[in-house]
C-alpha cells in the first residue's frame, strides 16, 4: 500500500476546517448581531450574561454543523483528534473545539448485573493503563465500582472493605459511570490519574467500540496487545488517504491481516457523539460550556463555567 504524505494529511484537515468554519461563520455572525442589538437595549444584561448565552449557543451551532457535515462525510476523519474553529466579531469572540467521543475507550469493562468481564473493553482499558504507566489494579477497582455485587476482586475495592471505611464514607455505585468525574470517586483514581486518562476514555460509549477513523495513536495502541507504534501509525496514515468504511477495512493496513480479525468487536468507523467545548468572550467577560452531544439532539453532559 502506498502511504500518503504528511502534506496530503494536512490538506484534508484544512479542507474540513474550511468547510465547517464557513458554516460556523454564517450562524455565529447572525447570532452575534442579534445579541448585540438586544443586549445594547438592556441595561441589566451584563457582559458575563452575554458570554454565557453565546457559549451555550456555540454548542448548538457545533452540534448542527457536525450533523450537516456527517451527512456529506459520514466517515469523518480527524488527524489530530479534534476540530477547532473560532470567530471574532465586534467585542465578541468564540472558540469551539469538537472531539469525537467515540474515539475513546469505554469505561464499561464489565456487565453490571453479572460482573462478567467484557473482553472487548477490559483488554483495551488494561492496555491503556499500562501504556500510561499506571497500576493494573485500576481495572479491577473500576470493575468493582460498576458491577452489582459487593465482592471485591483480587485487586479491587467494594463498599465494606474500602469505601465505607473512608473519613467521608460512601458506597460503590454498582452501576455504570454516569459522568467522567465519577472516576475520581474510585480507589486509585486521583485527580492526576484522572487528567491522564480523560483524553482517552469515555462513559458515553455503550457499544464499547472505538472509531478508528478518529482515534488517537494512544487509543489505537490500546486496542490490541499486538499493536506496535508502526501499526498505529499505519492506521492513521491509511485513514487520512482513504477513510475506513467498514471494520473489515482494517485488514487492508499492512500488519493487520491477522490482528485485524481479532479487533472486529472493538472498532467502528462512524460516530454520532461529540464533546464540544465552547468558549465565548463578550467585552472582558469569559464563559465556557463543555457538553457531550448526540447529533440527534440529545445532550448527555453539560457543564458551564
Amino acid at each position: 500500500m502506498s502511504m500518503p504524505s504528511l502534506k496530503s494529511e494536512r490538506g484534508f484537515a484544512l479542507i474540513v476546517t474550511i468547510v465547517v468554519t464557513a458554516l460556523l461563520v454564517a450562524v455565529i455572525v447572525e447570532f452575534v448581531y442579534r445579541a448585540y442589538i438586544s443586549t445594547a437595549r438592556a441595561d441589566n444584561f451584563y457582559g458575563s450574561q452575554r458570554a454565557a448565552v453565546l457559549a451555550a449557543n456555540g454548542v448548538e451551532v457545533a452540534t448542527g454543523v457536525m450533523k450537516l457535515l456527517l451527512k456529506s462525510t459520514p466517515y469523518l476523519r480527524m488527524e489530530e483528534g479534534n476540530l477547532y474553529f473560532s470567530r471574532s466579531e465586534s467585542d465578541y469572540r468564540i472558540d469551539i473545539t469538537v472531539e469525537d467521543e467515540l474515539a475513546r475507550l469505554s469505561t464499561d469493562v464489565v456487565y453490571t448485573k453479572t460482573g462478567v468481564v467484557v473482553e472487548s473493553a477490559w483488554e483495551p482499558f488494561k492496555g491503556l493503563v499500562e501504556q500510561l504507566g499506571l497500576t493494573p489494579d485500576m481495572v479491577d477497582t473500576l470493575a468493582d465500582w460498576i458491577d452489582g455485587d459487593d465482592e471485591p476482586r483480587s485487586y479491587g475495592a467494594e463498599s465494606l472493605d474500602y469505601y465505607m471505611s473512608l473519613q467521608t464514607p460512601y458506597r460503590s455505585a454498582n452501576t455504570p459511570l454516569v459522568s467522567s468525574e465519577e472516576l475520581m470517586m474510585i480507589k486509585g483514581y486521583t485527580p492526576e490519574v484522572f487528567n491522564l486518562l480523560m483524553p482517552h476514555v469515555t462513559v458515553y460509549n455503550p457499544k464499547r467500540r472505538v472509531n478508528i477513523n478518529t482515534a488517537s495513536k494512544t487509543v489505537l495502541k490500546a486496542l490490541s496487545e499486538d499493536m506496535t507504534d508502526y501499526m498505529a501509525d499505519g492506521v492513521i496514515e491509511y485513514r487520512m488517504a482513504e477513510p475506513f468504511r467498514s471494520v473489515s477495512d482494517i485488514m487492508k493496513v499492512p500488519g493487520f491481516e491477522t490482528v485485524g480479525i481479532d479487533m472486529q468487536d472493538r472498532i467502528r468507523v462512524e460516530s454520532d457523539t461529540f464533546r464540544v467545548v465552547s468558549r465565548a468572550t463578550a467585552g472582558g467577560a469569559v464563559r465556557e460550556v463543555e457538553a457531550v452531544v448526540v447529533t440527534d439532539g440529545r445532550v448527555l453532559y453539560w457543564r458551564q463555567r
